[in-house]
């Protein structure tokens, strides 16, 4: 597990801020004043994080519960053709919660913004111990601590909320996920990528023959190259049915590898572009590894067990 990268500082710009409970979360947003000014005048309560000028980053109060809070807060203004005058209109308050924690203990997790490192870097910071933000890559995971001493990582879905449920054993707390989610490996199956190579070998065989039959493109259309490449990928144009002996989708399989590899060569005296055609030669070295898989989709899915990760190659996190 040395290559994943634990993010559970509990210090954000000099200031601590992780929250243990509700009644930290409830502290922490009264003892901080809002900012003054003309966003207060208009009703909006901002109360910065940490440094005051970070205004984007809030404590944030949502009925009974409490925590952490991203804030859009600017004002919308128009420009008076006449006068060219600056007219103030009204002040914009968006809100994305990130963190709050509810009376009852339980914890609420509402992904915002989860693309960006700072996000990552205040989360990790904010979460009660047990609780720890993971990444491996470009994969996400909470890690829990649980009483057996294993530590399960569940992963989340973008735009869905999570919930963390709180519960003691030998008067410790741990917490549990309410609807874990499962992942799903994508794996290349063996038998039908088999199947794919040697149908490939006969569709390229009948490629030396009947590749000089498609029509040619005369000129570059990024339409038709984008329409071609989508038909490919969508399309099982490379399985024959049973007692064919030329697939059915082959001749028009071959048009659109016309299309999506043809090469143009520009003519700055005409100020035109005349295309080149790929060949048999040259379709035979571009559907190789993961292009061709890609094309045909030999792949199978398997399903693992909540709180087991994977590394990207389909190999089990130990």
């Amino acid at each position: 597990m040395a290559s994943i990268r634990e993010f559970s500082r509990k210090y954000w710009y000099g200031s601590y801020i992780g929250i243990d409970n509700y009644d930290i979360a409830k502290e922490n947003y009264e003892k901080t004043l809002p900012i003054q000014g003309k966003r207060l005048k208009h009703g909006i309560d901002v109360r910065p994080l940490t440094v005051r000028r970070r205004v984007w980053e809030t404590w944030h109060k949502d009925g009974d519960a409490y925590g952490m809070a991203f804030v859009q807060s600017y004002c919308q203004t128009t420009r008076d053709q006449t006068t060219k005058k600056v007219i103030r209109e009204e002040y914009v308050h968006n809100v994305h919660p990130l963190l709050m924690f509810q009376p009852d203990g339980s914890i609420e997790f509402n992904p915002a913004w989860m693309t960006y490192y700072p996000t990552w870097d205040v989360l990790g910071a904010l979460l009660p111990k047990g609780i720890t933000y993971v990444r491996y890559g470009s994969k996400s995971y909470f890690k829990l601590d649980m009483p057996d001493g294993m530590e399960p990582m569940h992963m989340f879905s973008p735009g869905t909320k999570m919930t963390f449920i709180p519960y003691e054993h030998e008067g410790k707390r741990y917490f549990r996920v309410d609807c874990p989610i499962s992942e799903t490996k994508i794996l290349i199956d063996r038998d039908k990528a088999k199947k794919v190579r040697a149908e490939l070998k006969a569709f390229l065989d009948y490629c030396e023959y009947m590749i000089d039959l498609a029509p040619a493109p005369t000129k570059h259309d990024w339409q038709a190259e984008t329409n071609a490449e989508g038909w490919l990928e969508t399309i099982d144009w490379l399985v024959r049915n049973e007692g064919e002996e030329i697939g059915s989708k082959w001749f028009p399989a071959i048009e659109a590898f016309v299309v999506t590899y043809a090469r143009y060569v520009y003519d700055y005296k005409t100020q035109t572009s005349a295309a080149i055609p790929v060949d048999a030669g040259g379709l035979r070295d571009r559907l190789k590894g993961h292009k061709l898989y890609g094309y045909t989709r030999p792949y199978r899915v398997e399903y693992v067990p909540i709180g087991k990760p994977f590394f990207k190659n389909g190999r089990t996190m130990e």
